[in-house]
């Protein structure tokens, strides 16, 4: 594998390990770092089923780029949370 590969994964399960691997190509299952560090279980990662993630090589693990569907999950559910409870409408 390539430094600087980037590839986007479509996940048809979910994810419920603490510290997930990447084995692209059978190239070898190399870790996955999520916000600079080591996915585990203080940096926990998941992903739901029919998600796609997108993830770059840094010679050593492969690092997720976009936060997947979780962080955009969150947004959207505070953003909803904090419309709500201000009492204001959506357009």
């Amino acid at each position: 594998m390539c430094k600087g590969t980037t590839v986007t994964v479509f996940f048809g399960t979910s994810n419920s390990s603490n510290s997930p691997t990447l084995n692209i190509g059978s190239t070898g299952a190399y870790a996955i770092y999520y916000k600079n560090e080591l996915t585990s279980q203080d940096n926990k990662y998941y992903w739901d089923a029919n998600t796609t993630v997108s993830f770059t090589f840094n010679g050593s693990y492969w690092y997720v780029n976009d936060g997947g569907s979780l962080a955009v999950k969150e947004f959207a559910k505070t953003a909803v949370d904090w419309i709500n409870t201000n009492g204001v409408g959506l357009l």
